[in-house]
Formats: C-alpha cells, sequence, structure tokens
C-alpha cells in the first residue's frame, strides 16, 4: 500500500513569503497527498493570498484560528489534523526545493523502522539571498540511507547540528507515540523531538540540500537566542526533559548538549560586539576581531573540551575554502 504525506503549512502574517513558499510546495517532483494549513489569526493579507492560490487545489484545506495560539499549539494540532503517514511542518516564510519529498518519502518507505528524515538546508535572509550553507559536520554519512539509533549516538556526540527542522518528514505513528511538541521547550522543541526519535528508533538522512530555512530576527528561534532569560529557561527545560527519559538520551550526552548551547549563545553575543567594533574604524575592527578569536576559543575549551580538536579542524577548512 502506497504511503501518504500530509504537509502541514503554518502561517501568521507571512504576506510577503507566503505564495512563494506555497509554490515551493506545489511544485515538488513527488505532490503532497493533502496540505492542511492553519493560519494563526493573520492580520496581514496572507489568509487572502493563500486562499487565491490553493482555490483549485483539491486536496488542500485552509483554517483560521479565532485567537493567536502560538507556534507549538499549531504543530500539535497539525498532528491531530493529519491524515497521512508522514508529516512535513512547513513554515510560510521558508522555501522547499523540487525534490524533497521525493528523497525523504522514498527513504522513509525503504526503511520503515526509521522514524523521520531530514537533509540539509541552505540558509537565506529575508531578501532570499544565501547567508550560508547549514552543513553537517564530517560525523554525518555522505551517502543517503538509514542511520541506525547506535550511529545517531556516535554522530550526536560528535556534531549536534545535523537536524535541519524544515526539512524534517516525520513518521505519523512515531510523533504521536512521543506525545508531539512539548510547549515548554520553546523552539527547542522539535530539536528535542528529533533527537528523541532518532535516539529511540532510527532516521533516514540525505546529504542534498533540500530546502531554505529564512533566518530573520524575528524568527521563532533567533528570537530566543536575543534574550538571556529565554535562552536559560530553555536550556533548563531541554536538559530536564533529557534527563527524563534516560532510556532514550544516554547521561554522557546530556552535558554535551548543554556546553554546545551555551557556547553557541556566548558566541552569538561577541559576534554582536564585534559588530558594533566594526563601525569604529580600522584599528577597532581588527581589535574586535582579536578579541572576539581569543573568546571564543576560551569558551571552547571552558564550555566544549571535547569537541576543540573537531572545531578546530572546522575552522582550519573554512580558511582553506577562503583561501
Amino acid at each position: 500500500m502506497k504511503s501518504s504525506l500530509t504537509v502541514v503549512f503554518i502561517n501568521f502574517n507571512q504576506s510577503a513569503f507566503v505564495e512563494e513558499a506555497l509554490n515551493s510546495i506545489l511544485e515538488q517532483k513527488r505532490n503532497a497527498d493533502e496540505i492542511v494549513v492553519i493560519d494563526d489569526c493573520s492580520t496581514d493579507e496572507s489568509v487572502a493570498i493563500i486562499s487565491n492560490r490553493l482555490r483549485n487545489v483539491e486536496n488542500a484545506r485552509v483554517l483560521v484560528n479565532a485567537k493567536n495560539s502560538g507556534v507549538i499549539a499549531n504543530l500539535n494540532r497539525g498532528i491531530d489534523l493529519a491524515r497521512g503517514d508522514f508529516i512535513h511542518f512547513a513554515a510560510a516564510d521558508d522555501l522547499f526545493y523540487s525534490g524533497l519529498y521525493e528523497t525523504g518519502v522514498e527513504l522513509l518507505e525503504a526503511h520503515p523502522e526509521a522514524a523521520l528524515f531530514s537533509a540539509r538546508s541552505d540558509i537565506i535572509d529575508h531578501m532570499g539571498n544565501s547567508i550560508a550553507e547549514a552543513s553537517p559536520s564530517a560525523g554525518v554519512p555522505i551517502a543517503a540511507g538509514f542511520v541506525s539509533p547506535e550511529k545517531v549516538y556516535k554522530m550526536l556526540m560528535r556534531h549536534d547540528g545535523w537536524f535541519m527542522g524544515n526539512t524534517v518528514i516525520y513518521r505519523k505513528i512515531h510523533l504521536v507515540a512521543a506525545g508531539g511538541f512539548r510547549d515548554v521547550l520553546g523552539s527547542f522543541t522539535d530539536g528535542f523531538l528529533c533527537r528523541y526519535l532518532a535516539l529511540e528508533c532510527g532516521a533516514c538522512f540525505s546529504f542534498e540540500i533540500l530546502a531554505a530555512w529564512r533566518r530573520m530576527n524575528s524568527g521563532f528561534a533567533t528570537s530566543t537566542l536575543d534574550s538571556f532569560e529565554r535562552f536559560s529557561l530553555l536550556i533548563a527545560n531541554g536538559e530536564k526533559a533529557m534527563k527524563e527519559r534516560p532510556d532514550v538520551f544516554p547521561r554522557n550526552y546530556v552535558p554535551r548538549w548543554v556546553g554546545r548551547q551555551r557556547f553557541e549563545f556566548a558566541r552569538r553575543s561577541l559576534s554582536k560586539s564585534h559588530a558594533r567594533h566594526a563601525k569604529q574604524g580600522v584599528v577597532m575592527r581588527v581589535f574586535g576581531i582579536l578579541v572576539e578569536k581569543f573568546h571564543v576559543a576560551f569558551l571552547l575549551v571552558k564550555l566544549r573540551p571535547w569537541d576543540t580538536i573537531s572545531y578546530a579542524r572546522q575552522w582550519v577548512q573554512i580558511f582553506r575554502n577562503d583561501t
């Protein structure tokens, strides 16, 4: 029996991007079997744009919330509404390259033990210009295929950032069994769930770049990093959630995750400081760069001592590519 795919498309005031995002879903090589649009009580023109674009799409339905519910509530509502075997949660400001559903569904069908699929992603700004490529480390398999729970653990110990939420396709039965997305985890809710499911069941991965994440300061994840209080709460809740499931999250992984998150927060703060120095002339710009590099090295040794060698290798590789 052929598997079915539901796309849960979540929108809130994204009239500038929503049509382009929908087009990228409708132009997939492998069509979605169902498209469920959840609008979170938008006040702009996005609902009209969505309704017009999906007017002749028979397998699409548009639901408008009576009041704003927030991202996580809408993710969980999407699980309840989805009829497909697989679910892709699509943000209204992201882009999805044409091979995403074809590649993801084929791999999940070939590996029924896998709880999810993910791939690499581009990172773009509000204008659609490339900012960076979200590249997994050397610990991620280059060949597409299934990654066992044992290998997932080894990979997570080496590198955390290879689950790109905009590319993830979940097997619905595992989403339901895991209890869906946890509100207390904020912007880490999908990151936690991906790690949980991959460690428990295994996951499929493709080295292809199959989507583009539009990173903006107002975004759900980015806004968390702009507040020390929100960030600290996220880390505390994430650590607690992992420790509650020692049968899934190995004890020696949890402190690594905490250290890596604290390092990234500190590094982001240093980058902001450097940006201010860059406006004060050449001397201050050079001084700012040197200070930033020194502090990053210090924080790496303090917060991520186990990652020092692999991080240094990444710096060397970036330097070689730049030169």
